[in-house]
């Protein structure tokens, strides 16, 4: 590749990481509001919290130190998606989370209607 490809996909990487670094530092919403959370709501936002300020600080270390090939990134940059995503499909998994939807939203006769009231919030 050319000396101004080799720049562009670094000028790219550059931006991935600073992107991760800003998603990973928003707040993930308080529990204390829900009704109904459970010591396992609270466990899984402590290890959701954890993740991503692992995430974050993998993202800064590798933006901030030492030149990293860019096999390293991409494998660094899987690993994140697949543990963001695990995270994603956990949340719209979770029966504490419908449940809440269920206090908060009115009763639900059915699982469905629990789930088109769930799409409605998003």
């Amino acid at each position: 590749k050319s000396g101004s490809d080799l720049e562009e996909v670094e000028l790219k990487v550059v931006n991935l990481l600073d992107q991760v670094i800003a998603d990973c530092g928003v707040e993930l919403p308080l529990l204390d509001v829900w009704s109904c959370v459970t010591q396992l709501d609270r466990a899984l936002r402590h290890l959701r919290l954890k993740n991503l300020q692992q995430i974050e600080e993998a993202a800064t270390a590798l933006k901030h130190g030492p030149a990293t090939d860019l096999s390293t990134v991409l494998d660094q940059a899987e690993d994140w998606a697949l543990r963001l995503r695990t995270m994603a499909e956990e949340v719209s998994g979770c029966v504490g989370w419908v449940g809440c939807l269920c206090v908060k939203h009115g009763p639900a006769t059915d699982l469905s209607a629990v789930l088109d009231q769930a799409e409605e919030v998003r």
